[in-house]
């Protein structure tokens, strides 16, 4: 025997000492900034929490749940009965300045497929092009700001803001950006306290370098509205496997509220113009928000407008849930059938841009949250897509829809089922490799069951319990033709 297949060997017999190791215990290894909640979630159903002081090592887990990417290594050395939250290029379309730079990518090669987001900037490298944007706005008839600046690489609404002209855009990106420099500074001299150490010092050019980069977007001035308030649609995505590509959608979502009146005449109030929770929850208006009856807006009178949820439910009225959304517009005169099937078809068109940067990784999966919102002429325009989508759950509205969301991908992924009988490791297949070797075999074929055949065993490695999805809904593939798509996207032919 070789020295290579006797390392072999040893590895796969010490792969399966540890498999019989963990073998019934279901162990969750949690990495840092994973909300209480979720915690929760997984102790209250019976998982040993990973904690190395017990003795756990470093091998010894099911599933590893954390908010910030995994290193490769992490990726690499994941054993076949574990799995990982995170894609190794998730953040391709969850980084404001990533996702606006593949989502025009996409455009180039598809047209006006991609024209579902507002036009979008990266500064600074594209700040002349902002310029001329701005010189370029109409001030004519009361139109609201055209244009809404955020960090590239921050979350829940912080640092953003509106503007209509280049010194307004530069007053108030320093200002923001000398919040986000002491903020980090302070953030780091209690984290140097906490362990000991002395508090580092940065100069603010060092903190700036790490948060320099902005979006600037096209602002979207005629939002539909609930009962004069602006609203956005938080929808779900799995991405359960990566090779084969697998894209599933959930069947409910969130509806989040501004909690004051919609107007043109303020860009400063944030309470009208970001429907982010994390901050209309400390409006005070939020504490007792007014029911509307009757309301004249979206171009039509509305008699149907109500906080369809008790405010005990939903969080003091700042939610609703997306089938209570479909029902209100439906009430209106609107299509719900054909908004729900532009909301899937938006997601997905989102997730493909995931396709052409595909990595291995038979391990890993990734849970995305859409932030989607409607005009009046009723199309959607995608704002952002959230890395780690908040699974806290604040009031039972929230509680409900995301221990259902938990409980799916759990059965899903088969991790139960992983956790009692562990199976050896899966076998390496490089992507773009592997797709070429089948696009050229495809090719040859001629007869439709043969290349279904082909196309229905690419890839070696699927994770996905079969005929189970729970609420969630597969929008891809859905035949031979869109997996061979996706072959020759990953393929680059």
């Amino acid at each position: 025997m070789t020295s290579l297949a006797r390392m072999k060997t040893l590895d796969t017999e010490r792969e399966r000492r540890e498999g019989k190791k963990v073998s019934g215990r279901r162990i969750v290894r949690f990495g840092d900034h994973v909300e209480p909640d979720v915690k929760i979630y997984f102790r209250e159903r019976g998982w040993h929490i990973w904690n190395k002081e017990a003795g756990h090592s470093e091998h010894i887990w099911h599933l590893w749940w954390q908010t910030r990417s995994f290193s490769p290594d992490i990726h690499d050395d994941a054993k076949a009965y574990q799995r990982i939250n995170k894609l190794t290029h998730g953040r391709a379309i969850t980084c404001k300045d990533l996702l606006a730079k593949n989502l025009e990518r996409m455009r180039v090669r598809f047209g006006p497929n991609y024209d579902f987001a507002p036009k979008t900037w990266v500064i600074p490298a594209q700040a002349k092009q902002v310029s001329e944007a701005v010189r370029g706005l109409n001030h004519e008839n009361g139109d609201p700001p055209g244009f809404i600046c955020k960090p590239a690489r921050m979350s829940r609404g912080r640092g953003i803001f509106l503007f209509s002209s280049q010194s307004e855009l530069k007053q108030k990106m320093d200002l923001e950006n000398e919040k986000i420099m002491k903020n980090r500074e302070e953030k780091q001299r209690r984290q140097s306290i906490r362990n000991g150490r002395s508090p580092p010092t940065h100069t603010q050019a060092k903190v700036k370098s790490q948060y320099g980069l902005w979006v600037v977007q096209r602002y979207l001035s005629r939002p539909y509205l609930l009962g004069g308030k602006k609203f956005d649609m938080r929808t779900y995505a799995l991405v359960p496997s990566t090779w084969p590509f697998l894209a599933l959608v959930y069947k409910r979502g969130l509806v989040r509220l501004g909690t004051e009146n919609y107007t043109n005449a303020s860009s400063d109030n944030i309470y009208a113009h970001l429907t982010n929770y994390s901050i209309n929850k400390d409006n005070p208006e939020a504490k007792s928000p007014k029911i509307v009856q009757k309301s004249t807006e979206n171009g039509r009178t509305s008699e149907n407008f109500t906080n369809i949820s008790a405010l005990a439910e939903d969080g003091g009225g700042l939610k609703w849930t997306i089938e209570e959304l479909l029902r209100y517009l439906g009430n209106n005169g609107v299509d719900t059938v054909r908004v729900w099937k532009q909301t899937k078809d938006l997601m997905l068109k989102t997730l493909i841009a995931l396709i052409p940067d595909c990595k291995l990784s038979p391990c890993s999966f990734e849970l995305f949250g859409f932030d989607i919102m409607m005009d009046q002429d009723v199309n959607l325009h995608l704002i952002e897509v959230n890395m780690e989508p908040s699974l806290a759950m604040p009031s039972p509205l929230d509680k409900k829809l995301k221990t259902s969301i938990l409980n799916d991908i759990i059965q899903l992924l088969k991790v139960d089922v992983l956790a009692s009988h562990p199976p050896p490791g899966p076998p390496p297949v490089h992507p773009h490799g592997a797709a070429v070797r089948l696009l050229r075999r495809i090719r040859k074929k001629k007869d439709p069951k043969s290349i279904s055949a082909l196309v229905k065993g690419y890839g070696g490695c699927f994770n996905v319990h079969p005929g189970f999805y729970g609420d969630f809904e597969q929008v891809y593939p859905m035949d031979a033709a869109s997996m061979i798509g996706t072959l020759e996207l990953v393929a680059k032919v």
